[in-house]
């Protein structure tokens, strides 16, 4: 496995939440796969229960959930670097939300079930998991007090400064959805801003 691998990428994200080594990685890396996946591929839908638990090694994976009228709004944007993880997909019942590529994306899913006999084995595997979990909760917190304190200016201003890669990536209808706005609402937005700065 080379050091630079997406496995061995995901290894030392996992050693890094748990601070520890890992018993049992060697054993559970052999039955990792890596895959390549095109822009509108979906990792899962809604309603699947996924039996695997995917590292996003590179590209930008978006998480949509459905309403009763059919609309589709935008929980997050997953980038590389980062693993997907909920609570409901971690006690095996259907995800409410679809995992769908935005880009290019290169992805490692493990045995979710590996995982989880790990987690009830050995600490370390148990701390690993807790502390991506309080991640998720605490990202998930953070959009909440965005969509409910500021407004599009400004959640649209804390977009490119805190994630530049990913405004220059992504297409504007995709970013529009995270931000709270409509595709046209945020062509408004950036046309405002732009005369605006214009007007300084």
């Amino acid at each position: 496995m080379r050091e630079d691998s997406p496995l061995e990428r995901l290894h030392a994200a996992l050693r890094t939440l748990a601070a520890a080594e890992l018993p049992g990685w060697e054993p559970l890396a052999t039955r990792a796969a890596t895959r390549v996946r095109s822009a509108g591929e979906l990792l899962f839908d809604a309603g699947e229960t996924p039996g695997q638990l995917f590292w996003v090694d590179a590209g930008y994976v978006v998480l949509e959930v459905s309403t009763a009228g059919g609309r589709t709004r935008t929980k997050s944007i997953v980038e590389g670097g980062e693993l997907l993880g909920s609570v409901e997909v971690l006690r095996g019942e259907p995800s409410s939300y679809r995992a769908r590529c935005l880009t290019r994306v290169v992805v490692t899913a493990l045995p979710l079930a590996a995982v989880l006999a790990l987690t009830r084995e050995r600490l370390e595997w148990a701390r690993a998991l807790s502390a991506r979990l309080t991640e998720v909760a605490q990202q998930r917190e953070r959009r909440e007090r965005e969509l409910l304190l500021l407004t599009p200016e400004e959640r649209w201003d804390a977009l490119q400064r805190t994630r530049p890669a990913l405004v220059a990536a992504v297409a504007q209808v995709e970013l529009a959805p995270l931000v709270g706005v409509t595709p046209v609402a945020l062509s408004r937005l950036k046309r405002r801003a732009r005369e605006a700065r214009a007007a300084r």
